[in-house]
């Protein structure tokens, strides 16, 4: 984090367990929406829809690829952030790659408690709004 005590990035500060919970379920109802629109134009094939279930297809099936592109980021700073929040590195994201370690990693930062106290990471955030949850906007931090 910066010396000063202003929050600049996505991964540079922290977040507690609901805005965590939160980061989640909006990730998912945006890959969700992307899929609904997949599946419909797939539900068109065979009928006199075709052509357009052809472009709604596409157009899901872009969309899907837009959301993974743009979301993981956002999911990889959701869980810096959380890991901050309980006051260990980025590196703990490593256990991913060990098989049960995601999950294992996923209910620990759903969970556990982050620390009350400033951290090296920073002041605790309880601003849970959207953006802020999803990274781009600045905690207010009073």
């Amino acid at each position: 984090m910066n010396s000063s005590s202003e929050v600049t990035g996505m991964f540079d500060r922290r977040i507690n367990r609901i805005g965590y919970l939160l980061g989640n379920v909006y990730l998912w109802l945006m890959l969700l929406g992307g899929a609904g629109i997949a599946s419909i134009a797939d539900a068109a094939k065979g009928t006199s829809w075709e052509a357009i279930g052809t472009i709604v297809g596409f157009v899901g099936g872009l969309l899907i690829i837009a959301a993974v592109v743009v979301l993981l980021p956002i999911t990889f700073s959701l869980a810096v952030r959380r890991l901050h929040d309980v006051g260990r590195s980025w590196a703990y994201l490593l256990l991913t790659f060990i098989p049960f370690g995601g999950i294992l990693l996923g209910l620990y930062l759903l969970f556990a408690r982050g620390e009350s106290a400033p951290n090296q990471y920073g002041l605790p955030v309880r601003d849970n709004r959207f953006f802020v949850v999803l990274g781009p906007q600045k905690p207010r931090l009073s």
